[in-house]
């Protein structure tokens, strides 16, 4: 598990493919995550996170065809989780990836 420092602003990528492994911008691409404290306090309806959604949130920067990225401030010590999700045009899900890292208390 990758593991960074409290206030490291981390950036987090992801390459959508087809089956055929070529890349592809799918219609629709989320990305959730949760730390440590339960979630983003922002992003927070009662238990589940909202997603940032690529063309809405301009967090979430399309680099090359099928290549994404967000730069995420981590403040908060312990384990965080995130998933990305790309949807078809009529919402069935297409894909899911999810990781985890750990960010280090400030020692100091």
């Amino acid at each position: 598990m990758d593991s960074f420092n409290a206030g490291d602003l981390i950036t987090i990528s992801v390459v959508i493919q087809t089956a055929a492994g070529v890349d592809h911008d799918p219609p629709k691409l989320y990305f959730y995550y949760k730390d440590p404290a339960g979630g983003p306090a922002a992003l927070q309806k009662g238990h589940i996170a909202t997603p940032y959604s690529y063309g809405i949130d301009a967090d979430l920067v399309h680099d090359s065809v099928g290549h994404y990225h967000i730069d995420l401030p981590v403040s908060i010590a312990g384990e965080w989780h995130y998933k990305w999700q790309s949807l078809e045009a009529d919402n069935s899900v297409r894909g899911a990836t999810t990781g985890d890292f750990y960010v280090l208390g400030d020692l100091f």
